[in-house]
């Protein structure tokens, strides 16, 4: 999972927006209930393998939002954020 949102973050300062609102949202659907990520997902199930909860991966989130609001669209509610 930290890779996914390493992968939203060059996204966003190769300038491709559309994308990162597309992959990003696409990683928020993937949260618990309560918006927590394990350390790895399923890509076929979405069933989460690894550690629970993973902090790489919080920090991973919260880097690729702050990184959106700074150098792309400071307008892009992302829900759960």
């Amino acid at each position: 999972m930290p890779a996914s949102f390493w992968l939203v973050d060059a996204l966003i300062f190769a300038g491709e927006i559309k994308r990162v609102k597309l992959y990003l949202t696409s990683l928020m659907k993937l949260a618990n209930h309560v918006g927590l990520y394990a350390e790895e997902i399923n890509p076929k199930t979405t069933e989460f393998l690894g550690s629970f909860p993973q902090a790489y991966t919080h920090i991973g989130l919260i880097n690729s939002a702050y990184y959106l609001a700074k150098n792309g669209d400071s307008n892009y509610n992302i829900k759960g954020i």
